[in-house]
């Protein structure tokens, strides 16, 4: 089973977006990875479509992930560079996609394909290939299939962009919105694209994430009550 995060912030008096930085979508996949658990020993898989970006940026401007990629610091401008660790990503991740469209879409489908070969050798099927070479249906017969007592969750707790989501739903994935509203009385909207709120992202679970974080817990058990009863 695959489970995408994705997130909308909003004014709640004009109901403008503002862009879906800071919604808690990590917060909203530790909960769900709690309650998970809470039920039994599973294997979950967490993964991001950025963790390959950022790793990039820290290795070519030689920064630690752990250090710039904190809430704390990820906004603040790094010395010598002009820019802040979320602008690099913003700006390399941008180029990359123009040069090669699918590239960090590939990325994570390609972690769930090599999660998924630990229990079954990979084959090969003539229809509906990916990008990596495997199609859509080996995938989802491995992500159904696995020789465990239950199969693998992943939980892709970064979903932005429209590429992502068609290729997660071809996947067979859950999309969970997480949605937070604010007061601004300033509406400073960040306009990257990446940034945005793509309605044609149509999620399967609404989440507003507007108290602490055990009603976060609390919301996040119903949704894995009707996603478990899925499978």
């Amino acid at each position: 089973m695959i489970i995408a995060f994705c997130g909308r912030l909003y004014d709640y008096q004009t109901g403008v977006n503002l862009g879906v930085k800071g919604v808690g979508k990590d917060s909203a996949a530790s909960c769900l990875e709690k309650v998970i658990q809470s039920q039994g020993p599973r294997r979950i898989v967490r993964m991001a479509f950025a963790d390959a970006l950022k790793n990039l940026v820290c290795d070519h401007y030689s920064l630690n992930r752990e250090e710039w990629d904190h809430p704390s610091k990820k906004e603040q401008i790094i010395p010598g560079l002009g820019k802040t660790f979320r602008q690099l990503c913003e700006i390399l991740g941008t180029n990359a996609r123009n040069i090669f469209p699918g590239v960090w879409v590939s990325k994570v489908t390609q972690r769930i394909i090599d999660h998924c070969r630990e229990y079954d050798p990979p084959i090969q099927l003539a229809t509906a290939t990916l990008g990596t070479g495997y199609s859509v249906g080996y995938i989802n017969r491995l992500l159904r299939d696995l020789p465990e007592p239950l199969p693998p969750v992943f939980l892709v707790t970064d979903m932005r962009m429209p590429d992502e989501y068609r290729e997660l739903k071809r996947l067979g994935a859950f999309i969970v919105q997480v949605a937070r509203p604010i007061h601004a009385e300033v509406l400073n909207v960040d306009l990257h694209e990446s940034n945005r709120v793509y309605e044609e992202m149509e999620p399967d679970f609404f989440i507003e994430n507007d108290g602490d974080l055990e009603q976060l817990e609390q919301k996040m058990k119903l949704v894995w009550s009707r996603l478990s009863t899925s499978e």
